[in-house]
């Protein structure tokens, strides 16, 4: 089993100020099995004379509270031996100020299996190396200010993988190497050679700088006694040295800076297998072990004797070239000789001997089994490359796995969205009946619908809650659309002018309008009052339904233009706004009295909502795109805003609901089965799948409540978000 070796720098120089220590402890192998193992690393910028005094206590204090600790979970563990020590500090306060805790760049940490944990004071650096990466886990330029009385205030967690390394070092060490020459070190070698490398480049370099590294990595190690060669290694002396070029350091981390201080970046990315080709030389080499002698004396027989093969192969080919030749020898084209006919290729077959018959019939066969031999061999090996390419795509597809896991551990959505979307598309670009895809496809298809609930954020609804259901009144009629007023939902036919009420609380549906004089149904509904709503029948007749009279009113909207066909409407303070997506426009209109009119195009010269679906207004106008964008508008121009990438993405949505610039952007989408919650800025808040939506028609959201209301198969549905 592969354990973490460490690999201790320790340059040593005789003059300058700073001051470098190391701590690596030595548990019981009970102590290692259970909590791990502490390891320290402290740099004073100006030694004191009660430096040592400073370290020393932090080491056994440290060491002590996590393998003292009565609690058996490391984290748990660490976690008190970290307050141990910020009270020990404090001591150390009392004793000698606390200016020398600004000086003082200190790591604790501690590793158990593959699980590390950290905590940083000061200027640290640490990084993790994985393959072509090296990713700046401590992100030191983000971190807050030195606090006195709580030196170690935050915990960086994650897990390194067995083929990854660590490197926590002093700040200096970037001023004579890059990240990138730091990776390949770490990459490369060892923990023992990454720090013989470094010791023999830092030893040419003209430094003055005292530096402290940690090399940790995963190997296959044996317990062994500490003897003199090997001796145990506990702390090291300060020294002196000059100060570090903190700002060549900040330029090199400049490049790496890409997550926030809490959270590992790339802790679980998959490295790609590559095979290994080995050149096998053609010389035998005797060996000593005679079973390798005889495998090699069999191999190079086998060999000889195929060579062998091949010559009496082409022998055989020359003897059937030679009587081809024979047999034709008088006639210039075996065309000639048939003359071109059925008739003529009968008489020439009766004047062959019956050598020559039998030569003809053995010849012919064996042309057509060497025809039918390439032939199949070419599909086998069409296939054949079929399946390597099959294979390489699923070896992507599981590398694009590991990405997506590793970025949600980082608490990167967007990019783990964009990394399982990627694994998604490729595998299914697989047939399923591949022998490639029957290796693996299924159990990658089973990470990828895992995966895709957390991603995504997706909630499945087996059976959403039922707050009422319209069938028991409407008849034959179907509610296309709702309005919520107070407590109830209002439903409007489609195909009809009937209304009806749901009481939400007592789940009570009630008719409240019944008119077969209008056929054409109730196309968009929004409340224009706390106590009515306004509502477009067919393409351009509005009317205002007031729920405690029980009746609709025409209403006047002078929109002029005759040829409009309205998609969506919305209400927004004394102004009516229509969409009308097949004339590329948005019409707004001033309410005077009970009509609206001075209808004015609101969208500028250029904008295109041709495709919109949908769009609401909360101060600005967001409208909804048949293929699933969702843009914003301001003042009749597109205006910045960007819609997190999920899947899947909002293509076939029907309905967009934001009222108020505090509350969640609604999306229905009865094409993916889902309601999509959006916070203000775009960003993915849930989704909420159930194959009950598949039917939705419309929903609205009461903000008191948090919960939306969806109308499907005129079963009303409630979900709280």
């Amino acid at each position: 089993m592969n354990k973490p070796v460490f690999g201790e720098l320790f340059l040593d120089r005789t003059d300058g100020r700073n001051a470098i220590h190391l701590f690596a402890a030595q548990p019981t192998p009970l102590e290692d099995k259970n909590l791990g193992r502490a390891f320290a690393l402290i740099e004073f910028d100006q030694a004191e004379p009660f430096t040592e005094q400073i370290v020393q206590t932090i080491d056994e204090t440290f060491s002590e509270a996590l393998y003292r600790s009565s609690d058996f979970e490391t984290e748990a563990a660490f976690e008190r031996a970290l307050h141990k020590v910020n009270n020990a500090v404090h001591d150390l306060i009392n004793a000698h100020g606390e200016a020398w805790t600004y000086q003082c760049n200190a790591l604790l940490g501690v590793i158990h299996d593959t699980s590390v944990y950290v905590s940083t004071s000061g200027k640290v650096d640490g990084y993790l190396v994985q393959g072509e990466t090296i990713s700046d886990i401590i992100q030191r330029s983000q971190t807050t200010e030195v606090q006195p009385l709580k030196l170690f205030s935050s915990i960086v967690a994650g897990k390194c993988p067995e083929r990854g390394g660590l490197l926590f070092t002093t700040g200096n060490l970037l001023d004579y190497l890059s990240l990138e020459k730091l990776r390949r070190i770490v990459k490369d070698h060892t923990a023992s050679e990454a720090v013989d490398y470094l010791n023999g480049v830092l030893s040419e370099q003209d430094t003055l700088a005292n530096i402290a590294a940690f090399i940790i990595k995963f190997e296959n190690v044996k317990a062994v006694a500490p003897s003199a060669d090997h001796p145990e290694l506990d702390r090291s002396d300060f020294t002196e040295s000059g100060d570090s070029m903190s700002k060549l350091i900040e330029q090199e981390k400049a490049t790496g800076d890409l997550l926030t201080p809490s959270i590992w970046p790339a802790l679980k990315k998959r490295v790609q297998n590559t095979e290994q080709r080995r050149a096998v030389s053609d010389n035998y080499v005797r060996s000593q072990n005679p079973y390798v002698n005889a495998l090699q004396l069999t191999g190079r027989f086998l060999l000889n004797l195929g060579k062998q093969f091949m010559v009496i192969v082409g022998n055989i080919a020359k003897w059937l070239g030679q009587m081809i030749q024979k047999l034709f020898r008088n006639r210039d084209t075996i065309s000639a000789t048939v003359g071109g006919s059925v008739s003529g290729a009968a008489g020439w077959w009766k004047r062959l001997s019956l050598a020559q018959k039998i030569f003809v019939s053995f010849l012919a066969a064996t042309v057509l089994v060497f025809v039918i031999s390439v032939f199949t061999n070419d599909r086998s090996n069409d296939k054949a490359d079929l399946n390597e390419q099959y294979a390489a795509t699923l070896q992507e597809v599981d590398n694009l796995l590991g990405e997506t896991e590793s970025k949600q551990l980082m608490k990167d959505e967007s990019g783990a969205r964009t990394s399982l979307a990627k694994a998604s598309e490729l595998l299914a670009g697989i047939p399923k009946d591949s022998e490639a895809y029957e290796v693996s496809g299924s159990q990658l298809q089973g990470r990828i619908n895992q995966l895709d609930g957390a991603v995504n954020k997706v909630t499945i609804v087996t059976e959403p809650t039922v707050v009422g259901d319209f069938s028991t009144s409407v008849g034959s009629a179907t509610i296309g659309t709702m309005a919520l007023i107070g407590k109830n939902v209002f439903g409007f036919a489609q195909g009809s002018a009937g209304i009806w009420r749901l009481n939400i609380e007592k789940q009570e549906v009630t008719n409240v309008l019944v008119d077969a004089a209008t056929t054409s149904g109730y196309r968009s509904i929004e409340n224009d009052t706390a106590a009515t709503s306004l509502a477009v029948i067919g393409n351009t007749d509005f009317v205002q339904f007031n729920p405690v009279l029980e009746k609709t009113s025409d209403v006047t909207v002078q929109l002029k233009d005759n040829d409009l066909v309205v998609t969506d409407m919305d209400v927004f303070g004394d102004r009516l706004y229509v969409l009308a997506a097949q004339q590329n426009r948005i019409v707004r209109l001033q309410k005077s009295g009970s009509s609206y009119t001075d209808s004015t195009s609101w969208l500028n010269d250029g904008v295109d909502v041709s495709n919109a679906v949908s769009f609401d207004i909360d101060g600005s106008i967001y409208v909804l795109l048949a293929d699933g964008v969702l843009n914003k508008y301001d003042s009749g121009e597109k205006s910045d805003f960007e819609m997190d990438a999920f899947s899947p993405s909002l293509a076939g949505a029907t309905r967009l609901i934001k009222n108020d610039p505090t509350d969640p952007f609604i999306v229905l989408n009865p094409t993916t089965q889902r309601i999509v919650v959006l916070e203000g800025d775009g960003s993915l808040r849930a989704q909420y799948s159930s194959p009950a939506f598949a039917q939705a028609t419309d929903v609205v959201y009461d903000a008191d409540a948090n919960t939306v209301y969806v109308v499907a198969g005129n079963k009303v549905y409630s979900i709280t978000i």
